[in-house]
């Protein structure tokens, strides 16, 4: 499952590996909870105190 875009800036469109859409209210809890913290990760870097750059969390082993 990926989050391919997001509409009008502001709905995200998921799509499966199958290249279909599918709704927030169908992915598993896992894949909630994987996108919860995606918006996390985003708002660190964009308009958060980009916490995440103080860390290794970018760190590629």
């Amino acid at each position: 499952m990926k989050v391919y875009a997001y509409k009008n800036g502001k709905n995200p469109v998921f799509v499966n590996n199958d290249g279909k859409t599918v709704k927030y209210r169908d992915l598993s809890k896992k894949q909630k909870e994987l996108y919860d913290d995606l918006k996390l990760v985003q708002y660190d870097l964009t308009v958060g105190k980009q916490y995440l750059f103080k860390t290794n969390f970018f760190n590629i082993r």
